[in-house]
């Protein structure tokens, strides 16, 4: 995360794991970034084909919905601010995911629709624009 402190802050009172059940009446702080990375998988194809789709979306709310549903008040954190240390990691994921998006999409022409999604999930990136 980008803000300094943060985790160590927390670091007390992080769960890695836990049932849902053991959380009711607490708050949570949630990954946003994190869930809609996860949530744009279910609809990679749409995406990189620029289709016009809320699912990433939709799931992050289920998500939420479930929590507070459980009693449990979610704090969703939006952090994707560049660090200027990690420019060289950034720019060869950039360069990966279109690789993959060209990969999927020729994949995508010549029928294979399964191969195309796997290589359309890898292209799949979220940004805070």
């Amino acid at each position: 995360m980008g803000i300094k402190g943060l985790r160590n802050a927390l670091s007390q009172n992080q769960v890695r794991q836990a049932h849902i059940s053991e959380l009711a009446g607490k708050k949570v702080v949630c990954d946003g970034f994190a869930w809609l990375h996860k949530g744009a998988f279910g609809c990679a194809m749409q995406l990189a084909l620029g289709q016009p789709t809320e699912r990433y979306v939709e799931y992050c709310m289920h998500l939420a919905r479930l929590l507070r549903h459980n009693t449990v008040t979610p704090i969703i954190v939006l952090d994707g601010a560049s660090l200027p240390s990690k420019a060289r990691t950034s720019e060869e994921r950039t360069a990966r995911r279109r690789e993959n998006l060209e990969k999927g999409k020729t994949l995508l022409q010549y029928g294979d629709t399964a191969q195309a999604e796997r290589h359309f999930q890898a292209a799949v990136t979220v940004t805070g624009s």
